[in-house]
């Protein structure tokens, strides 16, 4: 620890220059497309066409699925995905330890108990051997996060879920346009 004087109390600050977040610009031409769009009518979702049906379709060839279904974030994506597989009370899903707390928080609204497991000090993901010692009769699912863009060694992963006959979820709010072995 060091005894220096703090910035706020008048010693020298560590940082020269302020921060400043730098944000993508939105077009207005883009935003008023969807606004009128919208307008034209508000039936797109259920009608499956529009922008958003658009966005799906192009997300789903450029991650090589079927299907992608657009959500609010990803949280609502995860909690969907939660009580797709049944997470309920009585039920648990092992999450990595080192994640954002969107990946355990829509467990607890299902009314499941997230179990945290070790993660791989090298990528920072599930360690797969700890994942599996946390099973229990009660494990419904596994969430891996690819944190930081990192793939999960998701090989492993899989037949650890397939062996054990839980769910395998995948959080890639982290990861858009990530590759593991060259997929």
């Amino acid at each position: 620890m060091t005894t220096a004087q703090l910035a706020i109390d008048g010693g020298t600050p560590a940082v020269s220059r302020r921060y400043r977040e730098r944000w993508r610009s939105v077009h207005l031409r883009d935003l008023a497309a969807i606004v009128r769009y919208g307008y034209r009518d508000v039936n797109t979702i259920a009608k499956g066409d529009g922008p958003i049906a658009e966005f799906e379709q192009k997300f789903a060839a450029l991650t090589r699925t079927r299907h992608a279904l657009a959500m609010n974030s990803g949280t609502a994506a995860l909690h969907s995905a939660y009580f797709a597989v049944g997470v309920k009370p009585g039920t648990e899903v092992i999450v990595p330890s080192y994640t954002f707390f969107a990946s355990a928080a829509p467990i607890l609204q299902c009314g499941g108990t997230p179990t945290f497991c070790d993660v791989d000090a090298r990528t920072l993901t599930a360690d797969p051997d700890d994942v599996e010692r946390r099973i229990t009769p009660r494990t419904r699912a596994i969430c891996v996060v690819h944190m930081w863009g990192n793939p999960a060694p998701m090989d492993r992963l899989a037949d650890i879920a397939r062996r054990h006959g839980v769910a395998l979820i995948e959080d890639c709010s982290h990861a858009h346009g990530a590759s593991y072995r060259g997929r």
